[in-house]
């Protein structure tokens, strides 16, 4: 039983590094400032890339779209 148990807890850490690691690529995405009618957003790339919401205090927002060609398409 003892290696049922540990199998599980091994599963829980990876699932937890998992989840850790896709945090820390939002925070380390390479971003520019992108306006749109008037608004400002944060684009990866402003040709054909994803598209987040700009907050207040210049804060990188949701994952909002994403730009095809140039082309704005919102989620």
């Amino acid at each position: 039983e003892n290696a049922d148990e540990d199998a599980e807890e091994d599963a829980d850490e990876d699932a937890e590094e998992d989840a850790d690691a896709e945090e820390d690529d939002d925070e380390n995405l390479e971003v520019e400032e992108w306006e749109h009618q008037g608004k400002t957003y944060y684009v990866t790339d402003s040709e054909n890339g994803l598209l987040f919401e700009c907050l207040d205090g210049d804060e990188i927002g949701e994952e909002i779209g994403y730009l095809k060609k140039g082309v704005a398409f919102f989620s």
